[in-house]
């Protein structure tokens, strides 16, 4: 058996996800900060279930945008018993240096890499190692009933990735501003399959296809062996957005009653309702956040009256979500839906 909780954040902005393997073996992958709390969203269900942070064996950072890092030094600092996992595209020397020049020129308070840098600093300081992942890595985890691996990113990716970073280096040092351009960040995207006898579950983080290059993104993944099979969960690639969609693969590797899961990404308007009609198309879909919900509030009168020319909009104070989906060792399935959850 396993089980899967995918947590989406408030206001459709956040994801991370809890993998239960059995009552002592638990992983996450990817987190976001519960504001309400000041804590991962993961971490709060932890402690308010009274499970053991030792059972955390696990800690996965897919890639590297907020929405999917914010609070992993948290969990880092209180799952103690738990290996750190990255994507290899973390740990290039490009990105490292993207890394060191954007720490340079920016202070800690506004350092877009600040949770990243912490992270690693806190992991050397218990003299443990970050262990970076890749196509051909060894599992994550394994054990006599389940092997949970990591099929992204392939050495084409790093090869790919290197030169957007250097130029981003260079870009960087050479402007009077602090904008990051975060291009490419989704071709980091770990992608996680977690195998039970005949039941696999697919963890799409966030990679994309691209437009042009075939060895790289979902398309290099559609010639693996291991996407020969079929899954019975599926947590939908980037948030349901069209680059992370093609029909005939979804058609083969989905089952009929297959269960699909993601999270929004409300400043991207992602999920789009062409995009849900798809997912819908295909199987049962559960998104973490309502949306039909209005996303955004008006701003204050005064606000607006001296903005009337620019399109300004606040975020409204939606609820994030959490879809549970359980799969037996017979292969029934069982979702629940917390929060604001919904069927699509």
């Amino acid at each position: 058996m396993a089980e899967i909780h995918l947590f989406g954040g408030p206001s459709g902005i956040g994801e991370s996800i809890l993998i239960k393997i059995d009552e002592e073996n638990y992983g996450i992958v990817d987190s976001f900060i519960n504001k309400s709390t000041d804590n991962p969203k993961v971490l709060d269900y932890l402690l308010q279930n009274l499970i053991d942070l030792l059972y955390v064996k696990f800690i996965v950072l897919t890639h590297c945008h907020k929405d999917h890092f914010t609070g992993i030094r948290i969990l880092l600092e209180n799952c103690t018993n738990a290996e750190f996992f990255t994507s290899k595209a973390i740990g290039i020397k490009s990105f490292q240096m993207l890394i060191s020049a954007y720490c340079k020129k920016v202070n800690s308070r506004n350092n877009y890499f600040t949770e990243i840098v912490e992270a690693f600093k806190l992991i050397k300081s218990k003299n443990k190692k970050v262990k970076m992942l890749q196509s051909g890595s060894k599992p994550i985890y394994e054990d006599s009933k389940i092997s949970i691996q990591a099929f992204s990113p392939n050495k084409d990716t790093l090869e790919y990735l290197t030169p957007l970073y250097q130029n981003e280096v260079h870009r960087f040092l050479n402007s009077n501003g602090i904008r990051l351009l975060t291009t490419g960040f989704n071709y980091q995207s770990v992608v996680i399959i977690l195998k039970m006898d005949n039941h696999r579950i697919l963890l799409g983080a966030d990679l994309e296809y691209h437009k042009t290059k075939t060895k790289i993104g979902w398309k290099v993944l559609e010639s693996l062996s291991e996407f020969d099979t079929e899954f019975d969960i599926f947590k939908v690639p980037h948030h349901g957005s069209e680059n992370g969609y093609r029909k005939e693969f979804w058609n083969r590797i989905l089952k009929k009653n297959s269960v699909l899961s993601l999270t929004p990404y409300s400043r991207s308007k992602l999920p789009r309702q062409q995009m849900i009609n798809k997912l819908t198309g295909h199987s049962k879909a559960f998104l973490t956040t309502n949306p039909t919900h209005n996303q955004y509030k008006k701003l204050p009168s005064r606000i607006r009256k001296k903005t009337k020319d620019v399109d300004l909009k606040r975020i409204a104070n939606v609820p994030g979500g959490h879809i549970h989906n359980y799969l037996g060792d017979n292969g029934d399935y069982e979702t629940d839906l917390f929060e604001g959850a919904v069927e699509l």
